[in-house]
């Protein structure tokens, strides 16, 4: 409930770092209260530290994930209003919000999960999206058990001292292939999905 109302609607948003550290730091407050790793405590560890020690994802991959579903329903329905201003260029340039969709893009290929059941997609090009939207459009379950594949506790917040590891989650769905961070979140997920 905390993070649902925490993380409503931000994926319409482009937010600045001070923005997001705003809200990374309610987030990491309950973290961190769950491993009773209070920021007063000395010798406590960094929120990196604290993420992968739930195997929690960064606040950027939550929201990651969230503008990616996002960008998945808007291609399905073809809004046009929306469809031109993602498509926009004043400047030459991209609009803010349409240059981070497309990083989200470049970070589900880079760093998404690689099953079986994961279709072979191309780089992600904006010129060119063929592929995916072809995935997201007419298979959208292949397309959300790819974005709930991609995991990461590496924040822009982070220090750039600190020494990053991939974390992928260890407990995986069998029926539906969602990843989770501990065996209480995978059991937790079945008794509520699957029954």
């Amino acid at each position: 409930l905390v993070f649902s109302v925490l993380e409503f609607n931000l994926h319409t948003l482009t937010l600045e770092e001070a923005a997001l550290a705003r809200i990374n730091s309610v987030y990491m407050r309950v973290l961190r209260r769950i491993t009773d790793c209070v920021r007063f405590r000395a010798g406590q560890g960094t929120d990196y530290e604290v993420r992968c020690q739930l195997e929690a994802p960064s606040m950027d991959c939550r929201l990651a994930r969230r503008r990616l579903c996002f960008l998945a329903r808007i291609v399905r329905r073809q809004p046009s209003g929306v469809l031109a201003m993602l498509a926009s260029r004043p400047g030459g340039s991209q609009l803010p919000y349409a240059a981070r969709v497309h990083a989200d893009l470049a970070l589900l290929y880079d760093r998404a999960v690689n099953t079986d059941a994961q279709p072979a997609l191309p780089a992600p090009h904006w010129e060119a999206p063929a592929a995916w939207i072809e995935v997201m459009v007419q298979h959208p379950e292949t397309w959300s058990r790819l974005v709930r594949s991609l995991h990461f506790c590496d924040s822009v917040l982070d220090g750039q001292h600190v020494q990053r590891r991939a974390v992928a989650p260890r407990f995986r769905c069998d029926e539906c292939c969602r990843a989770f961070g501990s065996a209480l979140g995978l059991f937790q997920h079945r008794r509520q999905r699957h029954g």
